[in-house]
């Protein structure tokens, strides 16, 4: 484009309208083999998700399919993927089935269970009371002494998961918050290593106790997803607020400052470089508001960022969705429900606010003046509030690579 303008400055010298010529067809050559590479990458993302064999994932290989209809055999792909998920839909419900089948056979044996203990407890009332005595002494003296000295144990054979779970459970017997305190980085790695969906995983620190004199306090993580060697995970409590954009006016997740502060100042902030090289850079879908036609902008690149409107209900039902904020939190603005202490936080979909136009005909029409939240009681708020409010809490989302981390 450059050399066009250039060559145009000089009409009829040399041969420079024909080079003109030349440099149009090499930009529609370069645009043509930039949209098959983006086509080509999003057929492949949309077979390997296909071939995770879930309903979500399922899910988000039609839409990848269908944003690019008539492609190879994209459409072919889509009728594949719902014919795999009605499958999955009637595995479900049959394994619902035994399930409950299951279940009233063990609500039948414990009726019958239960009977028997009652002629039990009518006979032997005295030998009772014998066993409550001995119980108690049991509790207050040898259990707790023969766990101790069995998380001791694991801590030599380097079980640190276990010891950890185990010395907190002795809740300050002896020792034992110490011995916790001691073994508590190992016990991060080794969670993390072996972290399941619906664990809670801890990794980097941020001030959440609003105590600056004690330092920063390790910030721990929901496990929501995992594919292969990545885990994708989101904080437990509302670590901080901002507003989406600092400033109003049309504005996408691409371009907002809150993703600009995840990315930079948080991410530095939060984690150590070494923590920083386990964090996954993603390709971050620009997700459509599921009840208004708001323009998303661009996918982007990012380590960390915030849930979209479909993840939000993909990894949680309504009620699960709640979340309170840390004190450093409420220190910075976020408002909490005065009934349950749990706030609004941020996703990263667009909202839509008809009430509070932007009145600025120099700036894009594509983007929107509000985001889309999750509410204080687990609620989608699709309209969302306007992007400069600042009282609504952030939940950072992120991929961490666990094939990169140190191990002994």
């Amino acid at each position: 484009r450059e050399a066009i303008e250039l060559f145009k400055s000089i009409p009829s010298w040399k041969d420079a309208d024909e080079l003109i010529i030349v440099c149009n067809n090499k930009i529609e050559e370069i645009k043509a083999n930039q949209e098959t590479s983006r086509k080509d990458a999003i057929f492949a993302q949309g077979v390997k998700l296909m071939r995770l064999n879930t309903i979500p994932d399922l899910k988000s290989a039609i839409s990848l399919f269908e944003s690019i209809p008539g492609w190879k055999n994209a459409d072919e792909q889509v009728s594949a993927c719902r014919e795999k998920i009605e499958e999955l839909y009637i595995a479900a419900k049959s394994a619902k089935i035994e399930q409950e089948r299951k279940a009233e056979l063990a609500r039948n044996a414990a009726k019958k269970k239960a009977k028997r203990n009652k002629i039990i407890v009518a006979i032997s009332l005295i030998s009772v009371c014998l066993i409550v005595a001995f119980v108690i002494v049991l509790n207050l003296i040898i259990i707790p002494d023969s766990k101790y000295n069995a998380a001791i144990s694991l801590i030599n054979d380097k079980n640190y998961v276990e010891a950890y779970e185990a010395l907190l459970a002795l809740d300050g017997y002896k020792d034992s918050k110490e011995q916790a305190d001691s073994i508590f980085e190992n016990y991060k790695l080794a969670k993390l290593k072996n972290a399941k969906v619906g664990d809670y995983v801890f990794l980097g620190s941020y001030e959440q106790d609003a105590i600056t004199t004690n330092g920063k306090e390790a910030i721990e993580w929901l496990v929501l997803d995992a594919h292969g060697d990545k885990i994708l995970v989101l904080s437990k409590y509302m670590l901080d607020t901002k507003p989406y954009n600092n400033t109003y006016k049309l504005i996408t997740w691409e371009t907002c400052t809150l993703r600009e502060w995840l990315n930079n100042e948080f991410i530095d902030n939060a984690f150590t470089s070494e923590e920083i090289n386990y964090i996954s850079k993603e390709i971050v879908p620009a997700d459509k508001n599921l009840k208004y036609k708001v323009e998303p902008g661009n996918d982007t690149i990012d380590q960390i960022f915030l849930l979209s409107m479909d993840e939000a209900f993909e990894y949680f039902e309504t009620y699960t969705r709640t979340c309170k904020p840390t004190n450093y939190a409420i220190e910075n603005g976020a408002e909490q429900d005065a009934r349950t202490d749990f706030c609004a936080w941020w996703l990263r979909t667009g909202g839509h606010r008809t009430d509070t136009p932007v009145v600025d005909s120099s700036i894009s029409d594509i983007g929107y003046s509000a985001a889309s939240i999750v509410e204080n009681d687990g609620d989608v708020y699709y309209n969302g509030l306007m992007i400069t409010e600042n009282s609504v809490g952030i939940r950072p989302a992120m991929w961490i690579d666990l094939s990169l981390l140190e191990t002994e």
